[in-house]
């Protein structure tokens, strides 16, 4: 799991630098060898059974904070409701 310093998280409140990453980000998984290349790197991830044992200890930590509930789930209906 990632942990953001100081410095980044403060970088971060910044909305230009917001932005500016997000529009990078968006603009690198519009093109398909990087798209390709990333499933790729995500599916031999998952494969690794200590990978998958980690990252589900994680989420089930998480998802005892009613916090944390709760912000997922608003953030699935936002999701949800999109796309209707």
């Amino acid at each position: 799991m990632l942990i953001m310093s100081v410095g980044m998280k403060k970088v971060w409140q910044d909305p230009e630098y917001r932005a500016k990453v997000s529009a990078g980000m968006k603009k690198r998984w519009q093109d398909p060898e990087y798209e390709a290349k990333m499933g790729a790197i995500r599916k031999k991830r998952w494969q690794d059974a200590e990978y998958r044992a980690k990252v589900g200890a994680i989420r089930k930590k998480r998802w005892q904070d009613p916090e944390y509930q709760s912000k997922v789930r608003t953030a699935r209906a936002r999701r949800h409701n999109k796309r209707e």
